[in-house]
């Protein structure tokens, strides 16, 4: 059984997970087609998802309060997946709260970002092992007012990738922007 939330105008409250999900579908835990979400996700239990992600959001307007793992996610796709899962999904217009990793991510992607942009951050104190770490496409932003993506958990494996001149537009990877200081 997956907990979802798809296609509300407005939804309040959020959504939190302590048991254990395993699924073979899209997501243990989705949130997509939403005008606006507000209350953020919270899983302090254990997902077990098959395809595409443990945690997932995409094609939703505005999105509140957030994502905190401090449970366990192992997928064989992308523990949690900010934005579409294919280049023609589309992704978070304004996302507000930071994407959290206190707990254990194991799947190919630990934390992707794609065609989105969050006002916050993307912090991990937990352990992340994944072939590809933190890949954020160059459809994407992180507007944070101080460390937009800070490490400092045990074990990270996989790296945060820059995106080449000429890269594919279906591979996710983090654009490097030097800030303008007034």
């Amino acid at each position: 059984m997956k907990l979802s939330c798809a296609r509300v105008s407005t939804f309040a409250g959020g959504i939190a997970n302590s048991g254990t999900i395993v699924v073979k579908s899209i997501a243990g835990i989705e949130v997509f087609g939403d005008l606006t979400f507000g209350g953020g996700i919270i899983n302090s239990g254990t997902i077990v998802a098959k395809s595409v992600a443990g945690i997932h959001v995409f094609n939703v307007l505005t999105f509140g309060g957030g994502i905190i793992n401090s449970g366990a996610i192992s997928t064989a796709g992308r523990g949690i997946l900010v934005g579409g899962a294919t280049f023609l999904a589309p992704g978070v217009s304004s996302f507000s709260g930071d994407v959290v990793n206190t707990g254990k991510i194991s799947a190919k992607t630990g934390i992707s970002i794609s065609k989105s942009t969050i006002a916050g951050a993307i912090v991990d104190s937990g352990t992340i092992k994944a072939s590809h770490g933190i890949p954020i496409d160059s459809a994407s932003e992180i507007l944070s007012s101080k460390t937009a993506i800070d490490i400092a958990g045990p074990t990270f494996t996989g790296g945060i990738l820059p995106a080449p001149a000429n890269h594919d537009s279906r591979v996710l990877f983090l654009p490097i922007r030097t800030p303008t200081v007034p």
